[in-house]
């Protein structure tokens, strides 16, 4: 089973909270972005169907969702 993991980047001066998943496989990149009012939260079942089909999957917290951003 596919786990997600959460972790903190910080860029440009900002602390973004992101959801991966998959980064070890050998697929595609894919950025999954929420829109309003959402957060990468909504993407957590969707991340783990990607990441057992072989893609690598990143979802942020846009600014203004993620703590610091």
């Amino acid at each position: 089973m596919t786990q997600i993991e959460i972790k903190k980047y910080h860029i440009n001066n900002l602390n973004f909270t992101v959801r991966i998943a998959g980064l070890e496989n050998n697929g595609d990149l894919v950025v999954l972005l929420h829109g309003f009012p959402e957060s990468s939260l909504m993407w957590e079942p969707l991340m783990k169907i990607l990441a057992e089909k072989g893609y690598r999957v990143v979802a942020p917290n846009q600014r203004g969702y993620s703590s610091g951003a």
